[in-house]
């Protein structure tokens, strides 16, 4: 049933077998995969079916660290979530990425890849996407193009399937209307969860609308599944007599904020023709319905990480160049390399992008500040920072893809991490985020460094638990979606077994 919260008689009260807070693409997938299992579902989205304005800017905040996008417009806040903006990446995490690294501080899951494998090859479906493989050469095969023929000592490629890309609001409303045991309820904003006197189990679950109207969930368990800035701001802020907020009796609760760092590194001078490129310079149409695109990148063997001490790292070919940032001699240099090109017609220049996996920082943490919303609760504070080793590792990895495409014969690369200019040394390029949010309420099976244990439940809490990003202990370089949709699957099991 599809229902709004608006239209309900002032303080009315449900029950719930299970109650899910936010209905983005962990919620509906979650409520899909428990709907016809013999449970009552209750599932509530503050927004509506489309953005509006005034709900929409139940999202503003302050960033306070790295420069950071405004936080009303990171994510949108209605029904489908941030699926209603997304591009459609997805690839699954790395086997490496589960694994503890001595020198990636707190790293580390308490799953391995082959624990979640199943599970994504169910997600696959549930975003539209193609058969559950990701290789490269399969794929080249399969479209009848080339992968490059890089050193495997220095770099690879990696692949992306891309979704539609699913809206779920759109792709999995009727579906949710016609559920007889699920409640979709809209502009139901929660602001409040109550628990038992020992604290062990969430009994009610208060939210209203923005009207004013008051609507009470007493559920059996509690899903969190808002995103990782808003799974930390109602669990710091939405918890009464827990002054602390929940699941932070170790100072865990909206820590280890992770994004994946991205920026412009430099440009390729390449001889290489659009038919050996067609993977890597765009979004390739695949032949077959599913999935409808892929695209390579370049990465860093596994190999090479582990020797090194690096982390992950991919970077796409783009045929728009922008003008280099810093460096006078850089700038010469871009210069000269431009008159190449109009010398040799065989040649192409594009843009390389990079992206990179941000080591688990403490500090960087979404947190409480004073200021409050329409609906009293208060707004959050972000304060996104990297570890003192980013930039080493960002330079690293782009010298290694340069000797890769060198060694190959198939160009020259002009990193902006080495300008040829002793005054001006070559510095940190402007960083933006991929719209990424991850960590704040990560997954561990110790307490004192984590917010929830392997089955996503919060630590000490009988009946509480949290899916999305937000639980992601580390986040290698593959955008998250994917590895969400995995384990909310894989929860929506562990729900069906304790609660049969």
């Amino acid at each position: 049933m599809l229902l709004d919260a608006r239209e309900f008689q002032q303080d009315a009260e449900l029950t719930a077998t299970v109650c899910i807070v936010g209905a983005g693409a962990a919620g509906i997938t979650l409520a899909r995969a428990l709907s016809g299992v013999g449970c009552s579902v209750v599932l509530l989205e503050a927004g509506g079916e489309r953005l509006e304005a005034d709900t929409q800017a139940l999202y503003e905040g302050e960033s306070v660290g790295l420069p950071y996008y405004r936080l009303e417009l990171s994510r949108l806040r209605y029904l489908g979530g941030t699926t209603n903006h997304w591009t459609g990446w997805c690839r699954p995490l790395d086997p490496i990425d589960f694994e503890p690294r001595a020198w990636v501080r707190d790293s580390g899951w308490p799953l391995s890849r082959a624990e979640l494998e199943p599970y994504y090859a169910k997600a696959q479906a549930v975003a539209e996407l193609g058969p559950h493989d990701y290789s490269p050469a399969s794929w080249a095969a399969r479209e009848g193009q080339a992968i490059l023929p890089l050193d495997p000592a220095l770099s690879i490629s990696a692949l992306w399937q891309f979704s539609t890309p699913t809206q779920f609001g759109v792709r999995y409303r009727e579906e949710l209307a016609r559920a007889r045991h699920v409640r979709t309820i809209l502009h139901a904003n929660v602001v409040d969860l109550e628990t038992s006197a020992n604290g062990a189990r969430v009994t009610t679950v208060r939210a209203v609308t923005l009207e004013g109207r008051r609507i009470t969930v007493r559920p059996q368990t509690l899903v969190l599944a808002l995103g990782a800035i808003e799974n930390a701001r109602l669990l710091l802020g939405g918890a009464s007599g827990h002054p602390g907020g929940l699941g932070n009796r170790h100072d865990v609760v909206g820590r280890y904020f992770m994004e994946h760092p991205h920026a412009n590194l430099g440009v390729l001078l390449t001889s290489a023709s659009d038919q050996e490129l067609a993977l890597y310079r765009d979004v390739h149409r695949c032949r077959s319905a599913r999935p409808p695109a892929i695209r390579c990148a370049l990465a860093l063997p596994e190999a090479r990480v582990r020797e090194e001490r690096l982390v992950g790292f991919s970077a796409t070919l783009e045929s728009q160049v922008e003008s280099p940032p810093i460096g006078r001699d850089l700038q010469a240099s871009v210069a000269a390399l431009a008159r190449d090109l109009q010398r040799s017609r065989a040649h192409t220049l594009y843009q390389i992008f990079g992206r990179i996996e941000q080591v688990p920082n403490r500090s960087s943490r979404v947190y409480l500040g004073r200021e409050r919303d329409p609906l009293g609760m208060r707004r959050v504070v972000l304060d996104w920072r990297l570890d003192d080793q980013a930039e080493g590792r960002l330079r690293r990895s782009i010298e290694l893809v340069s000797a890769a495409i060198g060694a190959a014969r198939l160009g020259r690369v002009y990193s902006f991490l080495h300008a040829n200019d002793p005054p001006r040394p070559a510095r940190w390029p402007e960083v933006i985020g991929g719209h990424h949010h991850m960590g704040t309420t990560r997954m561990g099976d110790d307490p004192t460094t984590s917010v929830v244990d392997r089955d996503l439940r919060v630590h000490e809490m009988e009946n509480l638990y949290v899916t999305g990003s937000s639980v992601f202990p580390t986040s290698g370089f593959s955008n998250p979606t994917l590895t969400i949709l995995a384990l909310t699957l894989r929860l929506g099991d562990h729900l069906r077994e304790v609660l049969s």
